[in-house]
């Protein structure tokens, strides 16, 4: 009797979209045929009409082969959701018609339906990845398990490099010219030359459920920037790209840690089958337990060099994908140099995002050594053109400050420093069509910007005449020596004060001051001992941190901003999440936009992952936790007694960072206005051409006027969510009255508009 339903569902089922021809998978079977450890008949479904349950199964193996061979390209995970999301796509029409591409923000239902769609057409799912797609095909792919923390975090897919795999890439070639149906997803384009078209900005939003949550809507303005910042031409130097990149291979293969964990591996093997005396909920984890300990004191013990390799194989793997990148379009080098441009979007704290290779990609952190770009001939002057188009005499040596942003990357001349002679003779070191890119990068931003919008005219006056970070690294000192000898007090784990450690103590500073932002100390602590590298012996423990903040801000005058700042904007950004969620459970944040006027709209749900049992490989969706309201939208997460919800970690920081996009948008504005065309935004940083740089200055200076006056669509938001009679409400109407005091002040002539402290990037800088 299943057999007669089985047979009618399959004959009521919908013929697959955008699946490969017959001729194509007949042609694959064959290829891969020798090598399947499974007969046909074990992938073929119920059925008396043999044939087309075999062309069926044909087909299957063909798209889930696709799916893994495009995650070895894309360097994706490769894992069952991912083939179940391909083969779904085209033998599923509820999957095709759910408005999202992944199963796994999909409904409980959707993915029901759309595994029963499946077994009806006559697609084994199960038997297709357990015997065929999971572990790999010989001759095509084999996929490697990627570890995680206590399980499995899908599977890494590495190409095989041989005739077959060849074989099989010509026969899909051949498929996607033809054009009978199938179309493999083009590898996502990291390098956008200068010639080819922009991609349309996409609206970044998420999706759980099947329903839309943070949508990034863009206003007018916020368009116009990013029309600015697509028309900027970046000019890429291959040969830097490429000896930076030999230069990390190099360091890779001669660094220490990968053979000393070996050999420690070698020589401590057999703890693996030592009994321990703890309890454990399964074999497998009591079989390792000693072998574990002793690896975990072994990594302890060499943290530092363990996380200098991670931070080396980072830089190397990204260097090299975008190595890979240029390669595939070498042939469109001119002088060793290609033109690139980037598209760009807003996402949900309402900064920019590019969508391409960019001036980001490059490290900004100065080279160790200064560069020498040209060395004057013994035998008298001479003239020479280097690649930034700059001449130079043979009268010595010259050397430059580098970096790779400033290696990497030269743009257009703008020609302003000859048409502006109120430039107070600034005069540009280079000549020529081409110029390094310079710029600045506004110091402590966050601490700036929340000093002005909270009225803290001492702070304000501050953090803008000195640099902030060095100031906490004085207190740091200033501290410790406080506390000597003192229980329960700070500690420096380092107290030697050195240029290394100094800078060490600047990242650390950098990390301390999230506090503004809502981070736990607990945070800090564990990614300060992560990377010893940047941190050095980092602040210490979390109650080191707490007695830091507490006796510093007695002694030393940053410290104390830090904790005044944190203490009163805190509290009030954490009430503000309260009382919309208070107001209503599914609305979330909703306010506008001070830069664009765009509404925005914060409504994160708390999501869960769900197993989906069936058969002998289940599932998972990360499903929205409560029931969807009338307009499908789902419970925003409030959180737990122990931590905090997630419109509460998106209110915090998102607000500084929508302020900090804000006024990145009018400096764009003003730059483009003085006659700059090409423009590098990274957040609270702009790089120009240099023989435009004075320019920048005055964009930073002129862009602080338009983006004070549009602070009170900022205070609106807590205005429109706190009660006045509150505390919290109270506070932030003193915020308004104190920003519109000082506005009519400055319209009266009787006060200035802020003025952010701003230094200079480390680029391409002549000594």
């Amino acid at each position: 009797m299943s057999t007669n339903i089985d047979n009618r569902k399959r004959q009521t089922a919908p013929p697959p979209v955008g699946a490969p021809s017959t001729a194509t998978a007949e042609a694959v079977w064959a290829l891969v045929k020798p090598d399947l450890d499974v007969d046909l008949a074990k992938l073929c479904g119920p059925g008396p009409d043999r044939a087309a349950a075999e062309l069926t199964a044909k087909l299957a193996l063909v798209v889930g082969l696709e799916a893994a061979v495009v995650a070895g390209r894309d360097r994706q995970r490769w894992t069952i959701n991912r083939a179940f999301d391909k083969l779904a796509k085209v033998w599923s029409p509820t999957f095709r018609k759910a408005g999202t591409r992944k199963s796994r923000d999909m409904r409980t239902e959707t993915v029901k339906t759309a595994r029963r769609e499946l077994s009806a057409a006559g697609v084994k799912f199960d038997e297709l990845w357990l015997r065929v797609l999971r572990d790999g095909l010989p001759g095509v792919y084999e996929s490697q398990l990627i570890g995680g923390r206590d399980h499995a975090q899908g599977r890494r897919v590495v190409l095989a490099p041989n005739r077959k795999r060849a074989a099989y890439e010509q026969l899909i070639a051949s498929e996607c010219l033809a054009r009978n149906g199938y179309r493999r997803p083009p590898g996502r384009r990291r390098l956008l030359l200068a010639q080819n078209p922009t991609p349309t900005a996409r609206v970044a939003r998420k999706v759980a459920g099947e329903t839309e949550y943070n949508v990034a809507e863009v206003g007018e303005k916020s368009k116009r920037v990013i029309e600015v910042l697509e028309e900027t031409r970046l000019f890429l130097a291959v040969n830097e790209v490429r000896n930076d990149l030999r230069a990390l291979k190099a360091r890779f293969r001669e660094h220490p840690w990968p053979a000393r964990f070996r050999a420690w591996y070698r020589d401590h093997e057999a703890l693996k089958r030592q009994p321990c005396h703890h309890r454990h909920r399964s074999a497998q984890r009591a079989r390792h337990c000693t072998f574990n300990e002793a690896r975990r004191q072994f990594i302890r013990q060499h943290r530092a060099e363990r996380a200098e390799f991670r931070s080396l194989v980072g830089r190397k793997n990204q260097t090299a994908s975008i190595w890979r990148h240029i390669r595939r379009n070498r042939r469109y080098l001119v002088d060793g140099q290609l033109e690139i441009k980037s598209g760009f979007y807003k996402i949900v704290n309402r900064r920019y995002e590019r969508c391409h290779v960019w001036a980001v990609d490059a490290s900004s952190k100065p080279d160790p050594q200064l560069s020498v770009v040209y060395e004057g001939d013994a035998d008298g002057p001479s003239v020479r053109v280097h690649q930034h188009g700059t001449k130079y005499s043979g009268l010595g040596k010259i050397q430059t400050r580098t970096s790779p942003r400033g290696r990497w990357f030269t743009t257009h001349a703008t020609a302003l420093d000859i048409d502006h002679d109120d430039w107070e003779g600034y005069s540009d070191e280079w000549t020529g069509d081409r110029r390094p890119i310079v710029g600045v990068d506004c110091c402590s931003s966050m601490t700036q910007l929340l000093s002005v919008v909270l009225s803290k005219r001492e702070a304000e006056s501050a953090v803008t005449t000195h640099s902030w970070k060095d100031g906490l690294v004085d207190g740091f000192y200033a501290v410790h020596a406080h506390c000597a000898g003192k229980a329960n007090g700070f500690t420096l784990p380092d107290p030697v004060d050195t240029s290394v450690r100094r800078a060490q103590l600047r990242e650390a500073a950098g990390r301390f001051s999230f506090a503004l932002y809502g981070s736990s100390f607990d945070a800090m602590v564990r990614e300060m001992n992560a990377d010893p590298m940047s941190y050095g012996a980092g602040l210490g423990s979390v109650q080191n941190l707490n007695a830091l903040l507490d006796a510093g801000s007695k002694i030393n005058a940053d410290l104390a901003l830090l904790k005044e700042l944190k203490d009163e904007y805190l509290p009030v950004a954490y009430a503000l999440a309260d009382a919309a969620l208070k107001r209503n459970a599914y609305d979330g944040l909703i306010f506008t936009d001070p830069f664009d006027g765009a509404q925005v709209r914060w409504n994160p749900p708390a999501r869960q992952w769900v197993p989906l049992p069936h058969g002998s490989v289940p599932l998972r969706v990360r499903l929205p936790v409560g029931q969807p309201n009338a307009t499908g939208d789902y419970p925003v997460d409030v959180g737990t007694a122990k931590r905090r919800g997630a419109l509460h970690k998106l209110t915090l920081p998102g607000l500084i960072h929508m302020l900090d996009s804000a006024f990145a948008g009018h400096v764009v504005f003003a730059l483009h206005e003085a006659g700059v065309r090409d423009i590098v935004s990274i957040n609270d940083c702009w790089l120009i051409a240099s023989d435009a740089l004075p320019a920048l200055y005055d964009a930073v200076a002129a862009a602080a006027e338009p983006w004070f006056r549009s602070l009170g669509a900022f205070y609106k938001i807590f205005e429109d969510y706190l009660d006045e009679a509150s505390n919290y409400g109270q506070t932030a109407r003193q915020w308004r009255e104190g920003w519109r005091r000082r506005l009519e002040a400055i319209e009266a002539g009787d006060d200035k508009w802020p003025k952010f402290l701003v230094k200079a990037e480390t680029t391409f800088e002549v000594q």
